[in-house]
């Protein structure tokens, strides 16, 4: 079995992270990892998600995990639409038939929650990876 991972990294180089700001991010960004899970046929309840491995080295940084089952194709299919998603031009997205309008709005939501100057960064892993292979940053 394979799982969902995706680390998040908030306010890198800045003096922690305003506790409101974290709520609202995670409160998001679970919405958002929901969503796409269930874009590719995923059942992982909002219950379900988890805060883990949390660092604070990078004002912080903590991978997000499913905590469900499930298999290496569905984690390829999840981690290929966040990668979609990631990539997606912020003034005209086109859709691929899979992420649904929906998905792409709550992402977005997630960049609104930081002020001009900060962002959040998502680390990309595959199933073998300790480390996130690849990074976006949403602003």
């Amino acid at each position: 079995m394979s799982r969902i991972r995706v680390r998040l990294r908030l306010n890198e180089g800045g003096e922690g992270v305003p506790l409101s700001q974290l709520i609202e991010v995670a409160e998001e960004a679970e919405k958002f990892f929901r969503y796409l899970a269930e874009d590719v046929g995923i059942r992982a309840p909002r219950q379900s998600w988890l805060a883990r491995n949390f660092d604070e080295s990078a004002s912080l940084a903590f991978d997000t995990d499913a905590g469900v089952p499930i298999t290496e194709v569905q984690a390829k299919e999840f981690n290929a639409g966040l990668q979609f998603i990631s990539g997606l031009d912020p003034v005209a997205p086109k859709l691929n038939g899979i992420v649904r309008r929906r998905t792409v709005s709550q992402y977005a939501k997630i960049g609104e929650c930081v002020q001009a100057h900060e962002k959040v960064a998502f680390g990309f892993y595959r199933a073998e990876d300790s480390e996130p292979y690849k990074w976006h940053s949403l602003s």
